[in-house]
């Protein structure tokens, strides 16, 4: 593979495929990259871990999709390791990899049903920020703790 970067540093290189593991390309504008790049298989990015997907503050850094009936239960979920039911209406939502701050911004929705289209007056909140889990709490409109078919919560922050 040929790379040629225009500006300070390398100007030309013929590197064999696979011959570079990592590189810090973080201060190189896009501009001056010339040449045709190799694709990058999905197997590539199997080992990407959430911080090195975004560092930023704009993409969820967990979020979670669960039953909150009976024997609650993740449906789907990202930096989700486990869900810890503390009475009617009150979930732990546990973190895979901990955030570096409690300041973070979390929210949540619930519905009583998740195939009914009707299924109305139900409320959800956050509470208890720490870096490694935050409380979801599930109500009817009357304010009375409700456990509810669905509940989704998404983290944003660092």
């Amino acid at each position: 593979m040929s790379i040629t970067i225009n500006g300070s540093g390398i100007t030309s290189a013929n590197i064999a495929d696979g011959a570079i593991v990592n590189a810090d390309v973080s201060d190189l504008a896009a501009s001056k990259l010339t040449g045709a790049l190799p694709a990058i298989s999905g197997a590539s990015l199997t080992s990407l871990t959430s911080s090195q997907v975004d560092s930023g503050s704009t993409t969820a850094k967990a979020w979670v999709n669960f039953n909150g009936n009976s024997t609650i239960a993740i449906r789907d979920s990202f930096n989700v390791s486990s869900l810890t039911d503390r009475g009617t209406g009150v979930y732990t939502v546990n973190f895979t990899n901990a955030l570096t701050t409690s300041t973070y911004s979390a929210l949540a929705n619930c519905a009583e049903s998740i195939t009914d289209a009707t299924a109305r007056n139900r409320m959800a909140l956050t509470t208890f920020y720490s870096t490694t889990s935050v409380y979801v709490n599930t109500f009817t409109t009357a304010g009375a703790a409700d456990d509810v078919e669905l509940v989704v919560a998404q983290v944003f922050g660092n």
